[in-house]
């Protein structure tokens, strides 16, 4: 076994009359950058490529979310759609007049509900919901995608 793949306790034991300073000039600088790695890369949680992964991700997910924020057109439309959806709904089943029914809900949503007062947070965007010029709800748009919430 040689000098350096002991330790520098049991090297002082088999040479009771030598320092550790004749211990490290035997071995050289070898023992002195294993123990050094070692000690380096045993550093709980810090790998250089999860840091460089995570310098790639954040970004990349930041510029998804800038660039599928959605319009103030397409919080227009929803909302329009949902309005109408609802008044469809509610007129219930007009049989073969359905047409008639589906057209009067599509006119009423167009003309009385509309979005205004828009936040763009750059990764998501919110609106105001206005129903007959009066506040009725916020839209909240990521992803492509726009949630209503009436008040």
């Amino acid at each position: 076994m040689s000098a350096y793949q002991k330790s520098p306790k049991e090297w002082l034991k088999e040479n009771p009359t030598k320092t550790l300073n004749d211990y490290f000039k035997e071995v050289g600088t070898s023992a002195a950058t294993n123990t050094s790695h070692k000690s380096s890369s045993s550093v709980p949680g810090r790998s250089t490529s999860s840091i460089q992964t995570w310098h790639i991700l954040v970004p990349l997910c930041l510029l998804i979310l800038v660039f599928t924020n959605p319009s103030a057109e397409d919080h227009r439309l929803v909302v329009q759609q949902e309005a109408s959806d609802a008044l469809q709904k509610e007129a219930g089943n007009w049989g073969v007049f359905n047409g008639v029914r589906n057209m009067g809900s599509k006119w009423l949503s167009n003309n009385l509900v509309d979005t205004g007062n828009r936040t763009n947070l750059l990764i998501a965007s919110t609106h105001v919901v206005y129903v007959n010029g009066e506040r009725a709800g916020i839209t909240l748009g990521a992803l492509g995608n726009v949630w209503v919430k009436l008040d």
